[in-house]
């Protein structure tokens, strides 16, 4: 997160890695997100859930989302959860 959300250039990357970089970062810049925050991107069919956690972390939290019956994956290796039908999931953070 730190890397996503800093405009810190660094000189081992060529310019392909860098623009990728620079367009991964966007998102972040444009919704002002720090880097103690984590993110819930909401799309009609699922959202993705980014913690940037470990392994166990991840999994941790699906067993808790799970726990309160919200349906999720684990999208990757880098903590990203997807949450499937974030409308009816998203009832539960309202309580």
């Amino acid at each position: 997160m730190e890397i996503l959300c800093s405009k810190n250039e660094f000189h081992y990357i060529n310019d392909i890695a860098l623009a990728t970089l620079n367009d991964v970062r966007r998102k972040y810049f444009l919704n002002r997100i720090t880097a103690d925050q984590r993110c819930i991107w909401v799309d009609k069919a699922d959202s993705i859930f980014e913690t940037y956690t470990g392994t166990k972390i991840t999994k941790t939290l699906v067993w808790m989302l799970r726990h309160f019956r919200v349906d999720t994956n684990i999208r990757d290796g880098v903590g990203r959860i997807t949450i499937v039908n974030p409308k009816a999931s998203f009832q539960f953070f309202k309580k």
